[in-house]
């Protein structure tokens, strides 16, 4: 790991301030009452200026998921669980998520050729295509993002990740403590999934890339090689939901994974 680059998928500006929610509060009360405004309108200048509280959570623990450890050569780790839950509104209030910005700083095995693991040789020729080295194509790594919503509505704690590798078939059926994975809606013709595409890793690159991937509820807009859309995520999130992160596949190595979610209230 030589270096260190950077790649940004951002649909929209992020302001420098960040308000808190008794900010924002201050705000709706001075511009309702004291300028007489109707709320409707107190919420569409709020909205209008993004004068919304942040949420924010980071994971820094370096860690190499490979699928070695597993039966079938195929790994699923999940990597990071924000700290805070989506807040529930006080009454009167109206919680909803605007945007969720990721960042992620990883890198890809970084080879080719075969792993040899007992008497079984894998190959690791992204997908057999030569001219797939340094691009996103054949890549054998990425990153996925979930909703996890708690059984019970007055849990407080929040989910456990699991500090182990699954099979993927079975990582996403673990019991979180009470905690479960909101599933996605499907065309009939396709298998429902627990997850969404995040970010895919540079194909057999052992350099270090920083990448960020903003999703709002018109998805991304604005997408980078290797990201996904994030179409229905934001729409999805939910009071009381928090965000998690897996690691899937082969040899994934993961230096931090931070999160900000904005929320409008």
């Amino acid at each position: 790991m030589a270096e260190s680059q950077s790649i940004t998928s951002s649909p929209t500006s992020r302001a420098t301030y960040i308000p808190s929610p008794q900010n924002v509060r201050r705000l709706r009360f001075l511009l309702t009452t004291l300028s007489g405004l109707p709320p409707e309108l107190t919420d569409l200048i709020i909205d209008f200026a993004e004068y919304w509280p942040v949420l924010k959570s980071s994971s820094k623990e370096f860690v190499r998921v490979s699928a070695s450890v597993t039966t079938e050569y195929n790994a699923a780790l999940l990597y990071h669980v924000t700290r805070e839950p989506i807040p529930k509104p006080l009454r009167g209030e109206r919680v909803a998520v605007k945007d969720v910005k990721f960042r992620i700083r990883s890198w890809d095995q970084g080879q080719i050729g075969q792993y040899r693991y007992g008497p079984v040789a894998v190959s690791q020729d992204w997908n057999g295509q030569p001219e797939n080295y340094g691009t996103y194509s054949g890549s054998g790594t990425w990153f996925e993002a979930c909703v996890l919503r708690t059984r019970d509505a007055d849990a407080e704690a929040k989910p456990r990740a699991p500090r182990r590798i699954f099979q993927p078939d079975t990582a996403y059926t673990w019991d979180f403590d009470g905690w479960e994975l909101v599933w996605r809606d499907a065309p009939l013709d396709q298998e429902r999934q627990a997850t969404w595409r995040l970010q895919t890793n540079v194909c057999a690159s052992s350099f270090e890339k920083q990448h960020e991937v903003v999703w709002s509820r018109h998805a991304n807009e604005s997408p980078t090689e290797g990201s996904g859309d994030g179409m229905g995520f934001v729409a999805a999130l939910k009071p009381g939901d928090h965000i998690g992160v897996w690691c899937p596949k082969w040899m994934n190595y993961v230096r931090e994974i931070a999160i900000e979610m904005r929320y409008a209230m």
